[in-house]
């Protein structure tokens, strides 16, 4: 058989479990439609240091237009949960720093609430590339609240790698080594 990608969320301890993972939860509330109100992504200046910061739980401002008209609020963040359930304490010092920075927020009709569990490696890295000690076994998880936004890059390093070609993106910063206890980084 040939490699095998391990893109498995927060299910990889299970799988790999010398690769550090935790949960973070996170809530998002999504509005009934209000087309342009919001054009484009809005988004605090301290959004990153929130998204990968400290272990306390943490809100950040950002709000996203939908193609359907809806606006998608966010985010907060949350170590050591590991259920779906909603926190209202969170959920509200969330709203209400929306509300802070974009006071018309508080005219919209929410329909939606929910919660996920984004993977969160203790650097705050991926890890992209192969296991040590695992032969053929690679991995892409760990991208906490951007696996989206970054699967272009991740694809992109993986498969570089895979098909031995010099990576467009330097791999060495999201190598599962540096996770490995004992093993070379």
């Amino acid at each position: 058989a040939g490699p095998v990608l391990v893109a498995s969320g927060v299910a990889l301890p299970q799988l790999l479990p010398e690769l550090a993972l935790r949960p973070r939860k996170g809530h998002l509330v999504i509005t009934d439609r209000h087309p342009g109100l919001i054009r484009h992504q809005l988004l605090e200046l301290g959004y990153a240091d929130s998204a990968h910061g400290a272990d306390a739980t943490s809100v950040a401002f950002n709000v996203q237009p939908r193609p359907t008209g809806q606006i998608l609020i966010g985010s907060s963040r949350q170590f050591g949960e590991h259920d779906r359930a909603l926190s209202l304490p969170v959920l509200q010092q969330m709203l209400q720093r929306a509300f802070a920075y974009l006071p018309v927020l508080r005219e919209l009709q929410a329909i939606r609430v929910w919660t996920g569990l984004r993977p969160a490696t203790p650097d705050g890295r991926p890890y992209l590339g192969v296991v040590p000690g695992r032969r053929d076994v690679w991995v892409a998880a760990g991208h906490e609240g951007l696996g989206v936004t970054t699967a272009l890059g991740s694809a992109r390093v993986i498969v570089d790698s895979l098909l031995g070609r010099t990576p467009a993106i330097d791999p060495s910063p999201y190598a599962p080594a540096r996770a490995v206890h004992g093993a070379a980084a």
